[in-house]
């Protein structure tokens, strides 16, 4: 049973009842180009090798990943600042921003 009562998508006039009408992707509207530069796989290289290790505290594993401090779909940058992650905190991290972009949108409540 849907939570909501359908909605008519402005671009082609069908009803959905979901967050988003199907003829609209996800990513619409991101500033991402979705594709690896050769300049940014330099950086991130150039990154990885001047930080070896995780930048997680007490972390002595060796990292796998640099990470967008600030991730490209919430307005980082490319070029942004980055960490050196090990597989299992990149996870963590990812799955604790993917959690945060499924919470609804709105004004924050006070305290």
């Amino acid at each position: 049973m849907p939570d909501r009562p359908p909605r008519m998508c402005a671009r082609c006039r069908n009803t959905f009842t979901g967050p988003r009408c199907p003829c609209r992707k996800p990513w619409e509207g991101s500033q991402r180009s979705g594709k690896s530069t050769r300049a940014y796989r330099r950086y991130r290289d150039r990154y990885l090798e001047e930080h070896p290790l995780c930048e997680w505290p007490g972390c002595p594993v060796l990292a796998q990943v640099a990470d967008h401090v600030e991730n490209i779909a919430s307005g980082g940058g490319m070029f942004g600042p980055l960490r050196s992650l090990c597989h299992d905190h990149h996870h963590e991290v990812t799955q604790e921003q993917a959690r945060r972009g499924r919470r609804p949108r709105g004004p924050e409540p006070e305290p």
